[in-house]
């Protein structure tokens, strides 16, 4: 498979934390790779076009990407529910990710972070990126120790998600499907995304007091 660095599930997470909340990632000096399902209209559309777009695509929603692919595949469960048909790997422009990181506001109020729950609520209400974290999976589903984080999007930066930060779109499904019970199958290689800075990265992490 093309595109990926690929490592087995042991060796890759022999050198990754076994708790708490980290942004996990393959990167390199210009991109970051996200993951996602979609059905096959619009996955057939991103991957011939290297965009998102088409009669399916809906830019008036939240769509919302994923940076585990066992999270996306325990999701899906594999996809195969409706509307999940396609496991895309989808990497987009370093400098865009950094910005989601930047604007993104936690989905759940978390106390002690903002000041008070209607401070929380408006900042969601004009944020256009939220964050959400929940348990990274195994290849079986399982739930790991450590969280892994869900980004939402919507309005510009939906549509700059959509367009001008991808930089290419590959489908992996068929893949995906011929090595499921493998196994030796392999899985990208991930590690802590160098945020630069330790007030963001401490607020996008952020569990609570």
């Amino acid at each position: 498979m093309r595109g990926l660095e690929l490592g087995t599930w042991d060796a890759v997470q022999s050198g990754l934390p076994s708790a708490d909340r980290h942004i996990l990632v393959q990167s390199d000096d210009d991109t970051v790779v996200v993951y996602q399902a979609f059905d096959a209209e619009i996955s057939a559309h991103a991957v011939a076009h290297g965009a998102f777009g088409g009669h399916a695509w809906r830019q008036d929603r939240v769509s919302a990407i994923r940076l585990s692919l066992t999270d996306v595949l325990h999701r899906s469960n594999w996809g195969q529910d409706v509307g999940e048909e396609r496991i895309l790997a989808i990497r987009i422009k370093r400098a865009g990710f950094d910005s989601l990181l930047r604007q993104a506001i936690h989905r759940e109020f978390q106390e002690g972070l903002y000041d008070t729950k209607r401070s929380w609520q408006l900042a969601t209400r004009y944020s256009q990126v939220s964050i959400e974290w929940g348990p990274d999976r195994d290849l079986n589903g399982a739930a790991l120790g450590r969280q892994t984080a869900r980004f939402g999007m919507r309005h510009k930066a939906l549509q700059n998600f959509a367009t001008t930060w991808i930089d290419e779109v590959i489908d992996l499904t068929g893949w995906l499907k011929g090595v499921r019970n493998r196994r030796d199958l392999q899985v990208p290689i991930v590690a802590i995304y160098p945020v630069g800075d330790e007030g963001l990265v401490d607020r996008l992490t952020y569990r609570g007091t």
